[in-house]
């Protein structure tokens, strides 16, 4: 199969004439995003440091195949079956700190996150069952190897974080004690009856104006995660996304609404990570914002003639480059931390 290169460039059987521009997002978003290849380039003819090395190894895991994808310590085989960056490295160059050639995002930084982003790079270096069951840190799973125990995450939060987790508490009780919707506002929710069904047993029920009053998740998480924490930029654009409950009140471009859910836009998390990196050289930047705007006007087919073909069956790579690299690290902790 040959390369389809797009605008500025020409189809031609098997040679690339430009980066990849933009890369259709067929399974989230169903729209037209700039592509991985095109951001990394632009990070690495203009940054240097840490997020250069980054995206160096990024590059380097993605252009080796499955077959010999674990040459490298540093790259692992995806769920998906692609080559990527491993999980020890990722969470390793994360929590590391920043004298240390990491991006310093550890405990005093992260809080609990920022503690168990090491510990996740501690576990997903033991490749045997044996091995990870011995550490009290980790727990064995089938599919993805050795990773943080839920009961680790825990047993983290009752030890470490018990002042926290009792305001917590008594926060959740507040909200709880509101019995009307009107009276549940800032960080309490309302969640009626239907919703309350829905969430139990996936039938959808009669509507009513009964409910509870409940403290947000995202309130809760926010209380073990450092001030200075780049998760909190994550939690609280999808927390804002996911409160719409339509379509027409899904606002974009911040977010995108897609199977009956409201999500935070890639693109857009994208553009907050820059900044909270500190990654602003205005020629990338600039570049960066007139890819997005030339992307987001291009349907499927013209999108997709700006990209490098994949492999068919195989999702395509469209997620942003520093979102995808804080995924393969934390989604895991969301549902064991709360």
């Amino acid at each position: 199969a040959g390369v389809v290169v797009g605008l500025p460039g020409v189809l031609v059987e098997g040679t690339v004439l430009c980066d990849p521009l933009c890369a259709f997002d067929a399974g989230f978003t169903r729209q037209c995003l700039v592509s991985r290849q095109y951001a990394a380039g632009l990070i690495q003819s203009y940054e240097v440091g840490v997020w250069h090395q980054i995206v160096d190894q990024v590059r380097e895991c993605e252009a080796r195949s499955e077959v010999n994808c674990t040459n490298s310590p540093k790259c692992e085989v995806d769920q998906f079956r692609f080559c990527t960056t491993s999980r020890s490295w990722a969470a390793s160059m994360i929590s590391t700190t920043t004298d240390q050639g990491g991006l310093g995002f550890g405990i005093e930084r992260c809080g609990v996150f920022g503690q168990l982003f090491a510990a996740e790079g501690r576990c997903a270096l033991l490749s045997e069952s044996s091995t990870c069951q011995a550490d009290t840190l980790c727990q064995w799973d089938s599919i993805r190897g050795c990773k943080v125990s839920e009961q680790a995450v825990l047993k983290t939060l009752r030890q470490d974080y018990h002042e926290e987790l009792v305001r917590v508490s008594l926060r959740r009780e507040r909200c709880n004690a509101l019995t009307s919707s009107s009276e549940c506002t800032g960080e309490c929710e309302w969640q009626s009856t239907t919703t309350l069904r829905q969430l139990s047993d996936g039938r959808r029920a009669t509507a009513t104006s009964s409910g509870m009053c409940k403290l947000r998740t995202v309130d809760a998480l926010l209380s073990v995660t450092g001030e200075d924490c780049p998760l909190r930029v994550l939690f609280r654009r999808h927390t804002a996304c996911g409160e719409a409950t339509s379509a027409s009140a899904c606002r974009s471009p911040e977010c995108y609404w897609s199977g009956s859910r409201c999500s935070g836009h890639p693109m857009t998390l994208e553009f907050e990570f820059l900044s909270m990196f500190g990654i602003d050289h205005p020629e990338l930047v600039g570049s960066l914002t007139v890819a997005n705007a030339t992307c987001a006007g291009l349907n499927a087919t013209a999108c997709n003639a700006a990209c490098v073909r994949l492999t068919s069956g195989a999702p395509p790579r469209t997620q942003g480059l520093f979102l995808s690299f804080f995924l393969s690290t934390w989604a895991f902790l969301w549902a064991a931390a709360f």
